[in-house]
């Protein structure tokens, strides 16, 4: 038997995310036997209104709602109302499996807390089975503060038992990163800086701060995006080939990557602040990033030399999320005196809104004259139906098989920390964007000469 124990039960994480994963989780038979689905919040809820408090939220964010999956679902679900003392935590020890993970769906202020509570009434120690115990991010603020976090944390969990999440990691395509790498043998000899001109990461949104201004105005894009999903999407892009795919292995080849960043100094990066940022998230002053585009190399065998470009902001003109890296071009002028003018080809992995990839090449426009034009070699990830579990469900259900390739190890996190601490500080005032465009003009100062940032989508 095994418990999942979700501290912040009536919280939005759980509504939103962690209910519809278990949901698909429950609808695919994939949940282990005789799991049980504890939620714990401060609220004095009876378990049977939480069991209806819970479909309402899978009728809002998942949709329609199968009954017989929901009947097996319920029949898991249960409730209880703690303050997440020691005492509180100690009373409940008694109740819960051998087995059991810990979800903390709540505010990163309060981890240290709950972890060292949960610790002092004696939960973090195994006996016949495992304690597993998941946060989400953000895992500290800045190099510091992830320090100070995890010697919290250590003081009463393994470095094995911690289990940080960054939902972008339990993406398909994200993880597809890795197969398409490595299982078709003839792009690998591509994938370096003899073939590779440059690198583009994007990650693009078009809501604004939606409410979460006081929270965002804390953090930034770079802390919210950059320095957690942008920096996993580089790791996966730029690693060496791991002997295994088993988590240490894999993570050892992402640490290496960050270890090869070349220090970074303000000429790195650029940042904006999106026209009605202040209104919307309720300030009268903010300087505030909600754009953010950085260069940075690699100083490593295989990419020497290659930028990387990285950009993400909100109220940007599309919502879009792509790896995409721009091949050189031919090594001498064949076509000069046609009317063939062609560019350099892009290898794309498309992340949102669509899951694919594509490949950019050059060939013949059909007629009597040698010009060329740009067609696009396309395939989609998936087809409509076909495997749709979500990132959470994904990374869920890993947590419980204990597998921890998905999750962040520490030195991911301090590594990432120490890459852009000297890039941290605001810059004050931020170059203003309008909203619906593609990001302040600013941006355009990091690109090489011949280098262009891609359409958004």
């Amino acid at each position: 038997m095994i418990d999942l124990v979700i501290f912040g039960a009536t919280g939005d994480l759980t509504r939103r995310k962690l209910l519809p994963a278990l949901y698909q989780l429950e609808a695919a038979q994939k949940l282990p036997e005789g799991l049980r689905i504890i939620g714990v919040g401060r609220k004095l809820v009876e378990p049977g209104l939480f069991r209806e408090q819970a479909r309402e939220s899978l009728e809002k964010f998942e949709g329609k709602i199968d009954p017989g999956v929901w009947d097996r679902l319920s029949g898991r679900i249960g409730y209880e109302a703690s303050d997440y003392s020691v005492e509180s935590l100690r009373a409940m020890s008694h109740r819960l499996a051998p087995s059991v993970l810990f979800y903390l769906a709540l505010p990163p202020d309060v981890f240290p807390t709950v972890a060292a509570n949960l610790g002092q009434a004696g939960l973090s120690k195994e006996n016949g089975g495992f304690r597993r115990l998941v946060i989400e991010k953000p895992f500290g603020h800045d190099l510091a503060s992830a320090l100070e976090l995890q010697n919290q944390l250590l003081q009463h969990w393994s470095e094995s038992q911690i289990l940080r999440i960054d939902h972008y990691l339990g993406k398909e395509t994200v993880q597809n990163v890795l197969v398409f790498r490595f299982a078709n043998a003839w792009l690998e000899p591509l994938w370096n800086n003899l073939h590779i001109a440059q690198v583009q990461i994007t990650v693009a949104e078009e809501i604004g701060v939606e409410g979460r201004g006081e929270f965002y105005d804390k953090v930034g894009a770079v802390r919210d995006i950059v320095q957690n999903h942008m920096m996993q999407l580089l790791t996966l892009s730029a690693l060496e080939p791991p002997p295994k795919i088993e988590a240490d292995l894999l993570h050892n080849e992402k640490v290496k990557v960050l270890r090869s960043i070349r220090p970074l100094s303000r000429e790195n990066l650029v940042q904006g602040q999106y026209v009605g940022y202040l209104e919307e998230a309720g300030l009268e002053f903010s300087s505030t990033e909600t754009f953010a585009a950085l260069k940075l190399y690699l100083d490593n065998w295989r990419w020497k030399g290659v930028p990387f470009y990285l950009r993400t902001g909100k109220k940007l003109a599309r919502k879009h999320t792509e790896v995409a890296l721009q091949f050189k071009g031919p090594p001498q002028r064949l076509f000069e005196d046609t009317d063939c003018n062609p560019e350099p080809g892009w290898l794309v992995l498309e992340v949102q809104p669509q899951e694919g990839m594509h490949i950019d090449v050059e060939v013949k426009t059909p007629g009597l004259q040698l010009s060329s034009r740009r067609t696009s070699l396309r395939a989609s990830y998936r087809s409509k139906g076909l495997g749709e579990l979500s990132a959470y469900a994904t990374l869920i259900l890993d947590a419980l098989n204990g597998d921890r390739s998905l999750f962040l190890r520490f030195d991911e996190v301090e590594w990432a920390w120490r890459v852009l601490e000297p890039v941290l500080r605001p810059v004050d005032p931020p170059e203003l964007y309008a909203p619906g465009s593609i990001g302040p003009n600013n941006q355009f100062s990091l690109l090489e000469d011949g280098h262009r940032w891609r359409k958004l989508g």
